[in-house]
This record gives structure tokens, sequence and C-alpha cells, in this order.
């Protein structure tokens, strides 16, 4: 498809799609640097290779920072072919890289609106035991803020009886995970919350343990009503 000047080039951008362009330098009716210009606005995926007898080395130099991605001599037609399927194989891998991730920045979004919605406390600690991250819903649960948690340790919001056993609230070594392990945390009211966790073991690429990840789930109603079962069936 070829285009005499600069609303020819506009058009064909719009209404082609061109896989490539390929510009002479110096056009009759246009400006080659101006077409890279507005080829960079309205096509920036678009290879753009400068076909042209009168570019010299300076001038190359700066069609290629501007973004041209190559440039062919016509004296020296012989690398055309190469310089056009190198052109367009980078294309296409830049294409899949930048489909790539979008793809991640959209899981990670999904998976950070699951986080943040869920009821249950999610959180993340380093192998010190210290908080990396902690979802919005230890407000509703701990009433403590998330920031607030960061860089503490877990321990410290531990019930006083509870504290003792820590270590039974993360997996023992030579575990991978830790279910259904039950403890006292302290709100921050002073008010006593029973959790219930799942914890699994974050490791290095030499399988040691650097980290924990896990989720915490306010159990408090569930233990009143047992307690309050057995007090019943104990009058009984």
């Amino acid at each position: 498809h070829r285009v005499q000047n600069e609303p020819h080039f506009q058009a064909a951008l719009r209404e082609v799609g061109p896989d490539l362009i390929l510009s002479d330098f110096s056009l009759p009716q246009f400006d080659g640097l101006k077409a890279l210009e507005i080829a960079a606005r309205h096509a920036p995926d678009t290879p753009f290779i400068f076909v042209s007898g009168t570019i010299g080395e300076e001038r190359a130099i700066e069609a290629l920072r501007r973004g041209a991605t190559d440039y062919v001599l016509k004296g020296n037609l012989s690398r055309l072919a190469a310089a056009v399927e190198r052109a367009l194989r980078e294309a296409q891998l830049k294409v899949a890289q930048r489909r790539a991730e979008q793809q991640l920045r959209d899981n990670e979004r999904r998976l950070r609106d699951t986080v943040e919605t869920a009821q249950d406390w999610i959180w993340e600690l380093d192998g010190q035991g210290r908080f990396r991250f902690c979802s919005g819903a230890v407000a509703s649960i701990l009433g403590y803020q998330p920031n607030e948690l960061i860089g503490r340790d877990f321990r410290d919001y531990l019930h006083e009886d509870e504290r003792a056993n820590a270590a039974s609230l993360l997996p023992p070594p030579g575990q991978s995970s830790l279910t259904g392990a039950v403890a006292r945390w302290r709100s921050a009211d002073g008010q006593a919350r029973w959790l219930e966790r799942n914890v699994v073991s974050i490791v290095d690429e030499l399988q040691r343990s650097i980290g924990y990840r896990g989720a915490d789930r306010d159990i408090t109603l569930r233990r009143d009503q047992e307690a309050r079962l057995q007090r019943l069936t104990r009058t009984y």
C-alpha cells in the first residue's frame, strides 16, 4: 500500500493497519522523520524501516533514537529482506510480551481483589515470623489496620496464654503445611478472639523455608456456642 503525503499516510495507518512500514528518508511531499513520529504515535507496535540513499550516519542514528527499527541503504538492498524478517519477528515478540504482561497484571488484580474481599484474614510472614502482608480482613477480625502489623512479629498479637505454644501455629520442620491450628488472639480492644488457621511454607530454590503464607478465620462465635453447649450439658 503506497502513500504520497501525510493525510494519506494517517489514513493508511487507520484503515490498512500495516504489519511493516518502509519509508524513504527524503520524500517529495513528506518528511521521513515526520512519518516516523506519526507512526510512533498511532502504530507504536509497527516496525518502521528507512530505505534511503541519502541518509548519513548521524541521521541514521537520530532515526534509530526516535524509534526507527532499522535502516537499509539503497545501494545495499540485498540486506532488506533480512531486515524485514528480523523486524517482523521482533514485533511479534514485543506484542506477545505485552500481552503476557497485561495478562499478568490482570491476574494480579484478580488475586488482589479476591484477597481484599475475602472474609478470612490472609497474611504472609517472613522466616522470623514478621508480617510482610496483611489483608484488610484483619481490621474486622482483630481491629488492627494492615499497615500496623507489617514488620511486627505475629506472636506479639497472640493472647498471653498462647505465646508459649506459638510454634504450634506454624508448620513443623519437615512439613510444608499446617491445617486447623486454633489459638486465641488479642484484639485491638483487648478482647480475646479465637482464630483457626491454615498455613503453607514458602521455600527457596533449595527447598529451605523462608516464610509462611496462610489464612485465619474467626471462630469465636463457634467456640462460644460450644462452651455454652458444654455448660448446658453439665447442668443437665
